[in-house]
């Protein structure tokens, strides 16, 4: 582990009192004042980890367990992303419709009630269970992660959509 220099913590307060007084920052940390702004980010970076978890455990499931090809592996992976494919725009319509909040739970509980089985269940079950699985994980994904991303960009003010979506 590298020490800390005085000078570190004396260079990261002054970026941080910079960023928190200047007009235009580079990264605007006002942002974080926003307390639904900061929720919304807790929910999509969970979701971005559970995503991203799920892409790293289920190849060698399906290749080590299963004895599937490289491309057998890459068509059986297909059924997460087609289940969130399709229901984006569905939560798009469930959010204009009933609010981020109840969508993204909704989203949360169907993404932990589908991806708890993949922890229980024993390594052989059968292949339509598991392909049902990940489409319901991917549409649970959708639903959590597309509300809480719109909800977090409606909860800044216009001027700070670009620094919120990282997009400046």
């Amino acid at each position: 582990m590298l020490p800390v220099r005085p000078d570190d913590r004396y260079r990261k307060t002054w970026k941080t009192s910079r960023s928190l007084h200047h007009p235009r920052p580079l990264l605007d940390l006002r942002l974080f004042r926003v307390g639904g702004y900061v929720a919304a980010g807790f929910v999509v970076t969970f979701n971005g980890a559970a995503l991203f978890g799920g892409m790293i455990v289920m190849p060698p499931y399906f290749q080590l367990l299963r004895g599937a090809g490289i491309v057998e592996t890459g068509l059986l992976l297909m059924s997460f992303s087609l289940g969130a494919a399709a229901m984006f725009p569905v939560a798009g319509r469930l959010t204009d419709r009933y609010g981020g909040g109840i969508v993204t739970v909704a989203g949360l509980v169907v993404t932990i009630v589908t991806t708890v089985p993949f922890a229980l269940l024993p390594a052989d079950m059968p292949l339509l269970a598991v392909e049902v699985l990940q489409v319901l994980s991917g549409v649970g994904l959708a639903l959590a992660s597309m509300p809480a991303a719109s909800s977090a960009f409606a909860m800044v003010e216009r001027h700070q959509i670009p620094d919120a979506t990282g997009s400046r």
